[in-house]
């Protein structure tokens, strides 16, 4: 389970470096469609690098924050944050692709050290664990469900766009 685990998320950060590859700075932040804040590149980049070092798989694996993390504030891209057209309120894509795969790599090496029997321990996090009341669940939902969630709005927001799938 964990080999699966870890399998998925690495081609999960796969996914997202091919979903931006193509993008320059100004669609980075772009917003299309009917003026509704939409949750661009660099918004979903940020939010789930913010879930990686911050508050979502290193809070249930207990590694603590990340310091190079301080740019991804979750005013900016936490639970709730509303996404902003203007490209200078965000780091650059390099920067926040740098940060989801360092975030990755701290995850899934804490992950490594886990054992199959630890992921069926009661969930670590108040939040998570009335829906996911087991840690492997929780981490399933973190590494796996979270981050397609997001990467298919991304894939979904370059089709508008106009730009083509990956």
């Amino acid at each position: 389970m964990i080999d699966s685990l870890l399998h998925l998320y690495e081609d999960n950060l796969g996914y997202a470096r091919r979903l931006v590859d193509d993008l320059t700075p100004e669609q980075m932040t772009a917003q299309p469609g009917t003026g509704a804040a939409v949750n661009h590149a660099a918004w979903v980049l940020g939010h789930l690098a913010l879930v990686a070092h911050v508050n979502g798989a290193s809070y249930l694996l207990g590694l603590d924050v990340a310091p190079e993390s301080s740019v991804l504030g979750p005013d900016d891209f936490g639970g709730g944050s509303t996404p902003k057209p203007d490209a200078a309120l965000y780091p650059d894509k390099d920067k926040l692709l740098g940060l989801l795969a360092s975030g990755h790599a701290r995850v899934a090496e804490a992950l490594a050290r886990r054992t199959a029997g630890e992921l069926d321990q009661p969930t670590p996090h108040p939040g998570l664990a009335a829906r996911f009341p087991r840690f492997g669940g929780a981490l399933t939902h973190v590494l796996v469900r979270h981050e397609m969630l997001h990467l298919g709005q991304l894939s979904a927001w370059r089709r508008v766009q106009g730009l083509p799938s990956v």
